[in-house]
């Protein structure tokens, strides 16, 4: 097959298309950091010193005493040094750390019992059981998470000689298979709670430490609140989700209540959350085939403010359930993040491990850690991630050791920059997004050529208008990308591949990957690079493009990845998306300069990944994709389904790789989020930066070779998305990146990492918070050369240039006198506003560094607090709410309520808020403390008083009979408003016949009338309505018969002194005499005139029963007529007293009784 021949178009500048691939990059909390190797630092801060080397993945630890007497049931020691580590290992399980003959530390593998391998294929983050079984030995619960899991176990362990005796499945036949059980935790009801690495469920084993297994249940209590998996978890106390508003108790509470741990924290995915009362949450039983719960658990875990990208470990220091430890591991690297739950605090607490060289290495795939008896911290680590045996590490952090970086009150820490070994120089400007690239000698001295995104492989020369420095722009690079060399024969180029074996005219070839998407991608192309000038006419230029292998399926299939294999000079290809699920994603391609080349599809990428990059070392091709790195075992010999390809680091996928051939990969892993395929779905161009790191095959180290870009004017700044690295033959590095994802508008920049020696960049160790309240700022620094000094500058950017001075570490800064310029050693208070700080260092060579820098804001300004809304006061609510608001950003605030005799008692608060707890009665206090993120505090405060007594009302007067007019006096408990009517209707503040004033209230009651009232005081408390009755008026009986009478027919003549009354008169009949003849008595009133408003009342005639005749007569009524009346008592049976009362009503139903007579009836 002929190669198909492609005119060579060369596109001037002016001719480039105007449009820019603009996207961003995700938005996170922190830079992401790579693994870190560099020269012997002091050792800083919580730098771990290494523990034991040759673990693989340790996935957990626990410390575990012993006995005094080495008996198992003998009384445990408790002596710091007593004891061993434990840890999990991927390879060897769960083992026990030994002190060896040579000092060193290492796995017990040959001890018997010292490492138990019968807990399933891989154990995970261990807990321990301080329950003591009835033999003395006690239980570690841990999980298998490999395939084919049967769920988790306890293992027994023997105190005496220390070691483990038996490993047993918890609640067998309950727990699903292969669902990845990752982590355990011990709650205080005793269960075992477990997360998997699969599914999003919370699991709870009840009785684990019971002796019938089969008396223990499986439970899904709740799940993520993502859907995700989650690796770690540990059992604390989050305080700010307590107390206030919520109704649930304060940690105190739960501590006094003996639960000082109710909340289960949980390392999800991509941030880290709480399941508040863990072990309050109902579970529901899960369905062993499917392993899903057979219905919806209720509980639900919530977000947590901390700031995390992939958290992989978590641990509670131990006796305080406020302060815990999460690993963050988000790609090659890891850092150790101390979080305080009630401050909101985040301090980045250690990153980096002392290796006994002196050198530092950053933490890489860390997972839980542990605390020792002595108080250090031991946390395993593994920069492969398991895909090595023995690449695993533990750490030791010495006790009280500080923190790298203290976080502030709702702001995290950032972790340190990992200190370069080398730093990239600006070197090229004019590109968009290099994607590869290739170093071509010839005639002119040889040039760097780069695969750019727009202009396609193109010569870097050197750059006629440089321009001035002007950083993170390529501004003043002293090489520029040549338009007029450019070949765009391949528009999308991906990583270029360069034979290094001339052809016979002395050209070499060139091949170009297209990773054009959909059906324009030629698959791969060739051009032939020029030297001398022999061929295309000039020296050192390219042309006589072809397509390679046409027709043979390399073409529309994104082929982005390209290497020759040094000894047979076939070139392989990688591909970003192959579009079939055959072993298609490696292909090779044989006699590619040949006319009839072949191409064979030997593999895919062992995650199914897009594949990047290529390389080859001796005849083991490495491939960067977008899992990690893995290598094809001599290449030469793959056959179709029959290629073997191993993982070999699981790495952020290394979209730039380059090599030497001999031991060692470079790569770089800017991480980009799957969702990033537009400018809409993609983060703002510049906020996401690449390390450039190193893999030594010999030796499985990965550390960072270069993380710091530097430009001309001494500065220091990050590499952007770094896709292009490339090597030159004399060892100096270029790295190709682009602030932006796919390319931006020819802003792309290349950085030259020097192969020789630099003067080591000084670390600064400690630095104020920004912004900060400290108007006298100290620095401290470091340098890896011992013998290094420095210079300092400390100035406001908007005011002035650098100013560099010498200087010595510690370095404090203040105004100086009568002036607001910054000086070393000033006594005076520099001003508000913002300030850098940057410090370089001069070998004994006097040998310049590049500066460090740090940048932050003085703020002594303290926030102004206003509190919105609250309850009026006095309150009946004991339940208040108040809100409140901060005019700067970021401020948090504590809230505390008392009684005003009591001192304040502040609690982290936000708006509104609400306390649920009802309150006693009495005179509170509400303060608001509000700290600004420099520091600076306000504190307002507002009084209430809460009232939920309802006033009494006591009547003065009370009712009764009265003969005048009366003033009846209402007076409450309290300061109140009495409400009242006399017409007989119910009170209440809002009727129109209710009358009310201010307690005391005259009420003049003139005639006879009930009166109704109540009391509202200030809180709104409502008395109940009492009622008083009142009679005005007198009867007077003017005629009626003598007390003992023989007459059956008295009677009567009365009047009142109320004008209009009208009367019911009652004759009480009583005392029934023996032999007396039977009569009736007829009772009538007798008057002169009748009322117009009341013809005819009655009289009631209640007769006694008789004491010795038991005769019981009702009472009788019969009319009379109005005022003046006569009444007569008719037929009477002889021997009763009879009793006349006279009732007289006004009217309006106001009545009042009186009685008028007695007599004894003889008859």
């Amino acid at each position: 097959m002929e190669p198909v021949s492609i005119q060579l178009q060369a596109r001037p500048r002016g001719a480039r298309p105007r449009w820019s691939a603009c996207v961003g990059l995700i938005a996170t909390a922190f830079v992401v950091l790579s693994s870190t190797l560099i020269p012997a630092l002091v050792a800083n801060a919580a730098s771990g010193g290494l523990y034991i080397t040759q673990a693989t993945d340790p996935h957990g630890e626990v410390w575990l005493h012993g006995t005094v007497d080495g008996s198992t049931a003998g009384p445990m020691s408790t002596a710091p040094a007593d004891g061993h580590l434990w840890t999990a290992d991927v390879a060897a399980g769960f083992c026990r750390v030994d002190l060896q003959p040579d000092g060193t530390f290492a796995l017990a593998r040959a001890v018997v019992g010292g490492c138990i391998t019968t807990a399933g294929n891989k154990t995970s983050q261990p807990s321990f059981d301080a329950r003591r079984n009835a033999n003395g030995t006690f239980y570690v619960y841990t999980c298998d998470w490999g395939p084919g899991s049967n769920g988790c176990y306890r293992l027994t362990y023997d105190p005496g000689p220390q070691i483990m005796t038996s490993a047993e499945n918890l609640a067998p036949g309950q727990f699903p298979t292969n669902q990845k059980p990752f982590a355990t935790a011990l709650g205080t009801d005793g269960s075992v709670y477990v997360t998997s690495d699969l599914t999003s469920s919370i699991y709870r084993i009840t009785s684990p430490n019971d002796p019938t297994l089969a008396n223990q249940t499986v439970q899904i209590i709740g799940s993520s609140n993502d859907g995700t998996r989650m690796r770690a978890e540990t059992f604390a106390c989050w305080d700010t989700l307590r107390g206030g508003t919520t109704g649930r108790p304060t940690c105190a509470q739960m501590a006094t209540a003996g639960n000082p741990t109710p909340d289960l924290v949980l390392a999800q995915k991509a941030k880290v959350t709480v399941l508040l009362d863990a072990q309050t949450c109902a579970g529901v039983a899960v369905d062993p085939a499917t392993g899903a719960p057979i219905s919806a658990p209720a509980c639900t875990p919530v977000d947590t403010p901390v700031r995390v990208l992939t958290p992989m470990g978590a641990y509670t220091e131990p006796g305080n359930p406020d302060l815990i430890y999460i690993t963050d591991s988000p790609g090659t690297t890891s850092q150790f993040i101390r979080y305080t739950i009630s401050r909101n605090t985040q301090d980045s607490y250690s990153n980096f491990g002392l290796l006994p060289d002196g050198t530092l290495v950053q933490y890489a795939f860390a997972f839980s850690p542990t605390r020792g008896p002595d108080g250090s911290l031991y946390m395993g680590d593994d920069p492969s991630a398991g895909a090595q045996i023995g690449a695993g590490r533990l750490w030791r952090i010495a006790p009280g050791a500080p923190a790298d970086v203290l976080g502030t009150p709702g702001f995290p820490a950032s972790p340190p920059v990992p200190p370069s070994q080398k730093v990239g120089v600006l070197n090229g400007s004019g590109g968009s997004f290099p994607h590869g690239g290739v170093w071509l000698p010839g005639a002119l001295g040889g040039h760097l050529w780069v695969t750019d995104g727009f202009d396609a492989l193109c010569r870097m020369d050197p750059n006629p208008t440089p321009g001035a420095s002007n950083p993170p722009s390529a501004s003043g690079a002293p090489f520029a990308l040549n338009v007029n060399t450019c070949n765009v024969t391949v528009p999308k180029a991906g990583q270029p591949a360069y034979d290094p074996n001339p052809q016979p005219d002395g050209t070499h070839y060139i091949y170009l990957p297209d990773y054009d998407p959909g059906i324009k991608s030629i698959g791969l192309g060739r051009v032939t690079f020029d030297p001398n000038g022999t061929v295309c006419g000039a020296p050192e230029t390219v042309c006589n493009p072809v397509v390679v292998a046409p027709g043979q399926g390399l073409e529309a299939q994104q082929a982005h990845a390209a290497a020759i294999d040094p000894a047979t000079g076939a070139v392989y290809i990688g591909f970003l998306n192959r579009n079939t699920t055959a072993p298609t994603e490696i292909a090779r391609i044989n006699n590619p300069t040949s006319a009839n080349p072949t191409v064979e599809f030997i593999a895919n990428a062992p995650r199914h990944k897009p594949i990047f990059n290529l390389a080859f070392i001796g005849p083991d091709l490495y491939l960067g994709d977008n899992g990690g790195l893995d290598v094809v075992p001599n290449a030469a010999t793959c056959v179709r389904g029959a290629c073997t390809v191993n993982p070999v680091l699981n790495v952020r996928g290394p979209r730039g790789m380059a090599t030497d051939g001999i031991d060692k990969i470079y790569m770089a892993g800017p991480p980009i989020p799957g969702t990033c395929v537009s400018s809409a779905t993609c983060p703002p161009p510049g906020t996401i930066h690449t390390s450039v790191q190193v893999y030594s095959v010999s030796t499985g180290d990965v550390f960072t070779f270069s993380s710091q870009a530097g430009f001309l004017d001494n500065s220091l700044g990050a590499y952007d998305v770094v896709q292009a690295l490339i090597l030159d033959p004399a060892g100096n590095m270029f790295v190709g990146d682009d602030p932006a994802v796919v390319g931006g508008a020819f802003n792309g920049r290349v950085f030259k990492v020097p192969a020789a020696d630099q003067v080591p960049i000084p670390t600064i160790t400690s630095k104020p918070n920004t912004p900060t309240n400290q108007t006298n700022p100290t620095f401290v620094f470091q340098s890896a050369d011992p013998a290094a000094t420095f210079r300092c500058s400390l100035v406001q950017p908007m005011l002035g240039a650098d100013a560099f001075t010498s200087c010595t570490t510690p370095t404090t800064y203040g105004a100086a006198p009568g002036s607001s310029t910054p000086v070393i050693g000033g006594a005076g208070p520099l001003p508000d506003g913002q300030y850098v700080f940057k410090v370089d260092g001069v070998d004994a060579a006097g040998n310049l560094s590049f500066a460090t820098a740090t940048g932050f804001t003085i703020d002594t300004v303290a926030p102004v607090v206003t509190i919105t809304s609250q309850p009026a006061s006095p309150s009946n609510k004991n339940t208040p709410t108040f809100s409140f608001t901060a005019d700067k950003s970021g401020t948090t605030f504590q809230c505390s309520l008392v009684l005003q005799s009591a001192p304040d008692s502040f609690a982290a608060c936000s708006s509104p808020t609400t306390y649920t707890t009802a309150l006693a009665d009495g005179a509170y206090r509400f303060a608001l403390k509000s700290t600004d993120p420099a520091g600076n505090v306000t504190i307002a405060s507002t009084t209430l008083v809460i009232d939920t007594v309802a006033p009494t009302v006591s009547a003065a007067p009370t009712g009764g009979q009265f003969t005048a007019a009366q003033s009846v006096v209402l007076t409450s408990s309290e300061p109140a408003v009495i409400y009242y009517t006399t017409d007989g209707s119910t009170p209440t503040t809002a009727s129109a016949t209710t009358t009310n004033g201010p307690s005391p209230v005259t009420v003049n009651v003139a005639n006879s009338e009930t009166l109704q009232y109540f009391a509202l005081d200030a809180a709104a408390n409502a008395g109940a309505v009492a009622a008083q009755k009142y009679q005005i008026g007198a009867v007077t009986i003017t005629q009626h018969p003598p007390s003992i009478s023989f007459s059956n027919t008295p009677t009567f003549a009365f009047t009142s002194t109320a004008v209009g009354s009208t009367f019911v008169h009652f004759v009480h009949v009583a005392n029934y005499v023996w032999g007396s003849a039977r009569r009736v008595l007829h009772l009538y009133g007798a008057g002169h005139r009748r009322s117009r408003r009341h013809q005819h009342q009655s009289v009631r005639v209640r007769h006694q029963r008789s004491p010795t005749r038991g005769d019981d007569h009702p009472e009788s009524t019969e009319p009379v007529a109005d005022r003046d009346r006569h009444l007569r008592l008719h037929g009477r049976q002889a021997g009763y007293d009879v009793q006349v009362l006279a009732r007289a009503d006004n009217g309006g139903g106001r009545v009042r009784t009186m009685h008028v007579a007695d007599l004894v009836y003889h008859g």
